[in-house]
């Protein structure tokens, strides 16, 4: 191929830049032309997955997935399953199955093995931006998320509380607080006794200079003085500083330990939750606009640990090369957003809560579900989800595993995984699930299972045997 004298020669690269400029300006159809060009002609794989990705994204942007015709989805679908696992592709097919489960259809095949809404923290600000600009808002944990790590692009709804509780706002944090130690040594009564001995030794100084006689006798005791009270008033201001410290150390001891004592019980806690599980059943029902006649049993909470992750920014100090100048790095960390910690009972509780409401009515299963902000009683990234009794194939106990920042009381928080809970497949690979605890626990008794702090297994019983014998 040749170009004209004095234009820019075109390539796989000026392509790919074009198509994207189209999609910013929402020219959907001719930037996947554009795509399919480079697709076409060139070899590198990290173009052809950059291709690859935003083909599907021409293809999806504009209109919600699930109003299209299901061509331009499963080619979509195609070009997702071609990126080699890329972040932006995971986030695509969950904006896919989000769509797809409020819209209470059958997802496209291979798309749920795809989804990765985690992979969110992975993306680039550039591709936040496009996704901003060429996506229509998908109600689902993904959404959500894209909210999260770029607020000023997307807006993440949720349901909100009833009423804002200031006794909880400040009750939920101290209560997974773990019991402050003072660190700094009281110092006593040193720098007291040390300055009044410099004192001391000060006016019996003054006092002998007054009664010596010749003037070697009034310097000899000059020298003695200034020997002994220089060492004392030097200890005694070290002192006075340890003291200062030790004060300031003590009155946020003791601030600390007054929260702490002050926090809330279990059973407020537990009765905090249940009135937000309670709130959000009926707030579920309305959303699935369900007949109370229709129901065969009462809406079945679950109630497990929100595998929602938590981005950080790390700076630590390094040495450039060729040079003793040091420059600040940041550094961005990624780790789990819910803390945990085990109550008087021996049940687990958490500042974050992954909510599962399931509505067993005569024809459909529906479900409605989100990520419980405890610390506010807000639901983050509602859902919901409706298929047949028929499309069920597996009800399992496992779940996928969850991780979460864990205080068992033998010092800081640790990471741990839970790997109990239950977990409902679909025919078309979607699953519902929900890590409640974890198994083979080790405390002082032996080995045993935490559970989180909600009749759990009733709910799983009801759900299992419904499922079962649908």
């Amino acid at each position: 191929m040749t170009t004209a004298p004095g234009r820019p020669k075109l390539n796989a690269d000026t392509w790919l830049a074009t198509g994207l400029r189209a999609l910013h300006e929402r020219r959907f159809e001719e930037a996947g032309e554009l795509f399919g060009r480079v697709l076409r002609e060139s070899t590198a794989e990290k173009t052809r997955t950059s291709a690859h990705c935003y083909s599907a994204l021409a293809a999806i942007a504009g209109a919600p997935p699930s109003r299209r015709m299901i061509g331009p989805v499963n080619a979509a679908v195609a070009h997702l399953r071609s990126a080699g696992g890329a972040a932006l592709a995971g986030v695509l097919a969950a904006v896919i199955r989000d769509d797809f489960r409020a819209a209470g259809a059958r997802l496209p095949l291979h798309v749920a093995p795809l989804a990765d809404e985690r992979a969110v923290h992975r993306l680039t600000r550039d591709e936040l931006r496009l996704l901003a600009a060429t996506l229509v808002p998908v109600a689902g944990p993904t959404w959500s998320r894209l909210g999260e790590c770029a607020t000023d692009l997307f807006a993440s709804g949720g349901v909100p509380p009833e009423k804002d509780d200031p006794q909880r706002r400040s009750g939920v944090p101290a209560y997974f607080r773990s019991r402050p130690e003072l660190t700094v040594a009281n110092p006593g009564v040193r720098a007291p006794i040390t300055l009044g001995l410099a004192g001391v030794v000060a006016v019996a100084a003054v006092v002998a200079i007054l009664l010596a006689g010749p003037w070697y006798e009034v310097v000899e005791v000059v020298l003695v003085a200034v020997a002994f009270a220089l060492p004392l008033t030097f200890f005694g201001l070290v002192g006075l500083h340890d003291v200062r410290a030790y004060r300031r150390a003590r009155s946020s001891y003791d601030r600390q330990l007054t929260e702490y004592t002050m926090r809330p019980n279990d059973r407020q806690m537990d009765a905090w939750l249940e009135e937000d599980v309670r709130r959000l059943a009926a707030h579920g029902a309305e959303r699935h606009r369900i007949n109370p006649d229709h129901l065969l049993a009462p809406p079945q909470a679950i109630v497990g640990v929100s595998n929602r992750l938590h981005q950080r920014i790390a700076y630590r100090q390094e040495m450039v090369e060729s040079s003793y100048a040091y420059r600040v790095v940041a550094r961005p960390i990624v780790e789990p957003l819910a803390k945990g910690r085990l109550g008087e009972d021996g049940r687990l509780r958490a500042d974050h809560y992954h909510v599962v409401l399931v509505y067993l009515t005569r024809h459909r299963v529906c479900v409605f579900r989100g990520e419980l902000e405890f610390r506010t009683g807000q639901l983050v990234g509602p859902a919901t989800h409706a298929f047949p009794y028929n499309d069920v194939v597996a009800v399992s106990s496992g779940a996928a595993a969850t991780q979460m920042r864990f205080d068992d009381g033998s010092g800081p928080c640790r990471v741990t995984t839970l790997d109990g809970g239950f977990a409902v497949t679909l025919v078309d690979g979607d699953s519902i699930e929900a890590s409640t605890g974890l198994i083979n626990h080790v405390q002082a008794g032996g080995d045993r299972r935490l559970e989180v702090a909600w009749p759990n297994e009733a709910a799983l019983c009801t759900v299992r045997a419904q499922l079962s014998g649908g």
